[in-house]
């Protein structure tokens, strides 16, 4: 008796799509040092995108603004709109604090980015958005740069 192989041709799904990707870059003062950082942030993240041959190139979205409220800050804003348009999939930064040093502005953007099925994969802290112990670690770490944002911001007062 001779086995029989019967081949199964692949679904073309969600798995063969190209993820769109896109970074956002923020910096908070416009110190020199800050502006390098940003435009390093922004070269590093245009030759992560167009070297990975899985990904489309959306945008860089980048900004010399203070972190600790999101409706000022354009490009956030842009962002998150695009995203809402169905123009991002993926969506990479350096950082938690990058995003936002106010720990309800972050949880409201990452809740509106998961249902719109966006992943934020956060690289110094290598974790993704969509994993589901992640919410409690990102709380935590985003009330840490709010905290650390606020004795800033009262040892500047007290000058």
């Amino acid at each position: 008796m001779s086995k029989q192989i019967t081949t199964i041709p692949a679904r073309q799904d969600q798995s063969d799509k190209r993820l769109k990707v896109a970074a956002y870059c923020r910096v908070s003062t416009e110190h020199e040092e800050q502006r390098q950082s940003l435009k390093s942030q922004i070269a590093y993240y245009t030759q992560k995108i167009c070297d990975n041959p899985d990904w489309d190139f959306v945008d860089i979205y980048a900004e010399q603004e203070s972190g600790t409220r999101v409706y000022n800050r354009d490009e956030v804003q842009r962002l998150m709109k695009d995203c809402r348009d169905g123009k991002v999939d993926l969506i990479l930064m350096k950082s938690l604090s990058r995003f936002g040093r106010n720990t309800l502005d972050v949880l409201l953007m990452l809740d509106e980015l998961s249902k719109l099925n966006v992943v934020v994969y956060f690289e110094t802290e290598d974790i993704c958005s969509n994993d589901s112990r992640v919410k409690k670690y990102i709380t935590m770490i985003a009330a840490a740069y709010q905290e650390e944002s606020r004795q800033k911001s009262e040892a500047i007062n007290k000058r």
